[in-house]
């Protein structure tokens, strides 16, 4: 079985083999659908006072907030408008802390 990684226009890489459907809903929102085994648990915070999502965060079923196994998204806006979705550590790596998510550093 070959196995292609294709980099989405957000910067975001994906597996062709693992993943099975890629869409929009009807707020723009990504809905990705993926394989059993590949499945993983997502964390949104809000941009405080506003319905802006600020972090998401992905990791493992069973990974605690408290626990080094969440990849980490920030999102910038410029007015309603994201304008950069950048990487708690600067890497796509799952070796974040969910609850330190707003002292890390991103790039």
């Amino acid at each position: 079985m070959t196995r292609e990684v294709v980099t989405r226009t957000d910067g975001e890489t994906v597996d062709i083999v693992q993943a099975q459907a890629e869409s929009y809903d009807e707020n723009a929102k990504l809905n990705i659908t993926i394989g059993m085994a590949d499945a993983y648990i997502q964390k949104i915070a809000y941009v405080s006072g506003t319905s802006k999502q600020e972090y998401i965060g992905l990791a493992k079923p069973g990974t605690a907030d408290s626990d080094a196994g969440w990849q980490i998204k920030k999102l910038t806006y410029s007015g309603n408008k994201i304008i950069s979705i950048l990487f708690a550590g600067g890497d796509t790596k799952f070796d974040n802390v969910w609850s330190d998510k707003e002292i890390l550093a991103y790039s």
